[in-house]
This record gives structure tokens, sequence and C-alpha cells, in this order.
């Protein structure tokens, strides 16, 4: 269900009848995704104990942040959703389903980090389709005993009573505040703490609206599945999420935190292949980053100067201007990983390097990233395609070494 309606959203005009031509490469991609997600969060756990064994956390020290992380973090937590919660009481034997649902939510929601927006918008989508759903196929039933139903209708009549719903009210709220969160996350490498706070609180607020339309639903008889269980397992997944963002936001350093940022920069290919190019790189430029850096956009640029001088060349070069200074940014990144646990200088001063280095970095790459695209991912030729493609690649091999750089805490942790 997910793929397609992520394909519908992203091809607002084509035939919907073109989505079973496009199945399979559209499902492969989204579980590459999950590939990258499943590697990268074991690895927090170790990263949680390295901040720890330090005195550092996620979680941030000041009161009035604290309690927005904390009722971010515990909206939809597991005192609220179990076997024993007199609020979302999960049946003993749905345990396992439901952390298994919990998995494919934040998987979701990991694959879409600077669009949660869109995460929630794939879901309103999708509920309401499985309300229609539900109402014809239940009239499908009825008409079996009185041929006047018409299931068209009913499931017409389904999907605007829903769409009049205070719970659908309430999902649209969460997607509204949600567009405006990813804009301030857009903006700048760690916005304004004020405003950081300010807007997760915001989002709380849109949380907890969900929350009290909701209960009353999950209690009730007759709601799909999805409506009572996929809407609480996602909301989990985008209010631990908005909590994640938040801390690793507040200019408060740690592990935990350099390896959220960089983390949610997004991947381009496919997972395995990064992973050979990010070994590839780092044995051919060692840990000089930059230099290789510097070498893999000179022969890209070069490509596409000899593909398509006058147009695609030119554009990127003007485009690319704009976001310039990923190379003194790696280096930068490289001096603040080599202090951090060399025994030399203060260690509270080369983690808040190696922190404030890498959400500059992660927010460049981004922002380079996405330059690239906006330029050439329509260019007809495949040439053009074919170079675009490969630097992509070889630009998250790059962000692939960064992100395991981060473990570098275990030298402070004695891990």
């Amino acid at each position: 269900m997910e793929a397609k309606e992520v394909w519908r959203i992203e091809n607002p005009n084509r035939n919907p009848a073109d989505w079973l031509l496009e199945k399979t490469g559209m499902v492969s991609r989204l579980e590459d995704y999950s590939n990258r997600w499943k590697v990268e969060s074991s690895r927090l756990p170790t990263l949680t104990m390295i901040d720890e064994k330090i005195g550092l956390s996620l979680r941030p020290a000041d009161g009035k942040a604290s309690g927005t992380y904390l009722e971010l973090i515990d909206r939809f937590g597991d005192t609220r959703v179990s076997a024993f919660s007199h609020i979302y009481s999960m049946p003993t034997d749905a345990q396992g389903d439901w952390k298994e649902l919990l998995k494919s939510t934040n998987v979701q929601v990991q694959r879409n980090p600077t669009d949660l927006a869109l995460v929630m918008k794939i879901t309103r989508n999708l509920a309401v389709d499985e309300v229609a759903k539900k109402a014809n196929d239940d009239a499908i039933e009825k008409r079996k005993k009185d041929p006047k139903i018409d299931p068209k209708a009913e499931a017409d009549q389904a999907r605007k009573d829903w769409e009049a719903s205070k719970l659908s009210s309430a999902l649209e709220g969460v997607e509204d505040i949600l567009t405006d969160w990813d804009k301030l996350l857009a903006e700048k490498a760690l916005p304004d703490s004020d405003a950081l706070l300010d807007l997760a609180g915001k989002c709380d607020d849109k949380f907890q609206e969900f929350y009290r339309e909701h209960v009353p639903v999950f209690d009730g008889e007759g709601e799909t599945p999805f409506v009572r269980f996929q809407l609480l397992a996602t909301m989990r997944s985008l209010s631990e999420k908005v909590a994640s963002q938040f801390g690793c936001r507040l200019q408060n350093p740690s592990f935990s935190a350099a390896y959220g940022l960089i983390t949610e920069v997004p991947f381009s290919g496919k997972y395995d292949a990064i992973r050979q190019k990010a070994t590839a790189l780092s044995q051919q430029y060692g840990s000089a980053s930059e230099k290789g850096f510097k070498s893999e956009r000179e022969s890209f640029m070069q490509e596409i100067k000899s593909s398509d001088r006058k147009v695609a060349y030119t554009a990127l070069k003007s485009e690319l201007a704009k976001v310039d200074g990923l190379e003194s940014s790696l280096k930068k990144w490289r001096t603040a990983y080599d202090a951090v646990g060399s025994g030399t200088g203060s260690t509270e001063q080369a983690l808040s390097s190696l922190y404030e280095s890498t959400a500059d970095l992660a927010f460049r790459f981004k922002n380079y990233k996405r330059a690239i695209d906006g330029v050439l991912k329509d260019h007809p030729s495949s040439a053009v395609q074919d170079a675009r493609k490969a630097y992509q690649e070889t630009l998250d091999g790059f962000i692939a070494n960064i992100t395991d750089g981060i473990m570098i805490g275990r030298k402070l942790a004695g891990i």
C-alpha cells in the first residue's frame, strides 16, 4: 500500500495504470531504504551507552525543553500502549504484531526524515482509502440480502463522513505542523533553539489532538485495523522522530546527536553498492575525505561538461556555487574527528567541534545532493544520467564513511 501511495504522490499527473509498470522498482527502492536503517539503527544502543559513560544524553538538559522532549517520546509510548494500559489496551497476544508494525513505521519515517509531512500525507490518504474499501466490502455482503444497496454509494458516503470527522481533522493538523517543522529544519544546520522549542511544543499539541480523538475510535467497534493500529503506530514513530530531531539540534553535543544528524541525509542508490563505494573511497583517499571530494567533484564536472557544456554544465556550475563549502566542511570534520579520543586537548571541545561540523556537513550534503538532482534529474542524455547517478553514489559513500566515523566515541568510552 505504501509503495503505491508514494508513487501516486510522486507522479500526480501520471496514468494510474502506469503504477504496474513501475511497481517492482518502487517496492525495491523502499526495501533498500529499510536495509540502510536496519544497519544504522543497530548502532544506536552503543552510541547511547557511549554518551552515558561520558555524562551526555540526547535528552535536553533545560527543564522546559526536557519536558517537551519527554512528552513527544511518551505520548504514544509503552506506558500508554500495552496490555496493562487503560488508554490503549493492546492484547497480550497482539504484542508481537504491534512491535513488527512499529518497526515498519519507524523505517517509513526514517526513509523520509527531511519530509515528515509526506509520511503523514501518505498515511492520511491510505486511511480514507481503507475506510472507503471497508464500507464497499460491507455493502457487498449486505447486498446479498438487499439488492438495493449500492456499494459504491456506501463507499463514497464513508469517504465523506471520514473526511468530515474530528479524527481526520486532527490528522490534517499534524500534517500542517509537520510541514512547518520540516521547513524550520531545512533553513539551517542548527536552527535557533527558541524557535525549535516553540515549534516542537506545537507539534506535541497536534499529536495530543490526535490522541484525544483517536482513543475513543481505538476502543470503538467496526473500525478498520488501519485506523486503529496503523495510525497509532505512525503517530508514535513520527512523535519520537520529532523528539529525536529536536534533541539533535539543541546544540548540546553528543555522539547520538551527531549520528542522528548525519543519518538524516538521504541516500540515492542501493545500500550494498554504497557500502562498497564507501570502502573504495576510504582505501583510495584515506581519512582525507576533503581531498577525495575535490577530486571526485572535478571528475564529475568534467563528465557533465563533456556531455552538455552549454546547458547542463553551465546550469549545474551556477547551482552548486550557491551551496559551496563542502570541501572546507569536510576538512573541519576530519580535524575534529582526529581530536576526539586523541588524548590531547579538551575532550569537551573536540566533541563540540565534531558535533557542529557534523551538523554542518549533514546540512550541506542535503543541499548539495538536492541541487544536483534539481538540475540534472530530468536531463534527456543517458551520459548525463549515468554521471549523475554515479556521483550521487560517490557522495553517499562519503556520507557512509562519516556515519561510520561517529563511532569514534568508542575510544572515549573504552568500548
